[in-house]
């Protein structure tokens, strides 16, 4: 398995291919300091897996190399490393398919999972993912990608949504509950009156009498209260399905 790390920074890319090199002895990393020198090596060994990718480098820009590449119809895991928190900015590398974005310093755990998630799952099918399978959302520990089947819900909490996952995590998004309807663009994602988004696929059940929705995944059951209007809309709407 072919990874190059692209950064200026020698200490850190050497960091990261001790870590690489940890988790995956398989791996033949070699570490260039340059975009440009980036972009001739991915030309050259078309075959590369992984790429991590630092933002600001002398010359060209990560971003103009990420978007190079793919232009050009070279398909490796990107895993953009940078300095960069701005939410327009990373969904920048997102739109282009990287598939992670870490922020320096690097959380040695984070690195962990997402080196596990990519190198466990198949080239291709990792860049359609990217597409399809994710949203990306500013969230109050950074930007979050998150899998659309591990949403259970979202509710207003003033003027941000808070998200709730299938495993039972909240986490507070720093965008409206509309902006996050935007996001999800549709099914199994339904609105159920101004406060609150169900993912249709997890409903489990209804107490009628409190207006209530039991939303339920793998043992994990939250009831969410909704108004008289909203619960009855939504009723007639799941049995009209």
């Amino acid at each position: 398995m072919r990874c190059l790390i692209i950064d200026d920074e020698p200490m850190l890319a050497e960091m990261l291919k001790l870590k690489l090199g940890s988790l995956f002895p398989e791996a033949e990393t070699d570490m260039v300091h340059t975009a440009s020198e980036g972009l001739e090596y991915l030309r050259t060994y078309k075959d590369t897996r992984l790429v991590f990718l630092d933002m600001q480098m002398p010359g060209m820009h990560g971003l103009e190399l990420l978007k190079t590449i793919r232009l050009e119809g070279l398909k490796p895991e990107v895993i953009v490393v940078s300095g960069h928190r701005d939410f327009h900015f990373v969904q920048s590398a997102w739109r282009m398919h990287a598939r992670a974005y870490i922020t320096k310093p690097v959380d040695m755990d984070e690195l962990e999972s997402v080196l596990r998630e990519i190198l466990q799952t198949g080239k291709d099918t990792g860049l359609q993912e990217a597409e399809t399978a994710y949203i990306d959302v500013p969230a109050t520990v950074g930007v979050l990608r998150i899998r659309r089947d591990e949403i259970l819900y979202l509710k207003a909490s003033g003027r941000r949504a808070e998200l709730v996952k299938t495993g039972g995590e909240h986490e507070m998004l720093h965008i409206s509950l509309g902006e996050a309807e935007k996001l999800l663009s549709g099914k199994p994602f339904i609105r159920a009156g101004r406060f609150v988004i169900l993912n249709e696929t997890k409903v489990g059940g209804f107490i009628h009498k409190d207006h209530t929705v039991i939303m339920q995944h793998a043992g994990i059951t939250k009831h969410v209260l909704l108004g008289r209007g909203a619960y009855s809309t939504l009723l007639s709407y799941l049995k009209a399905r």
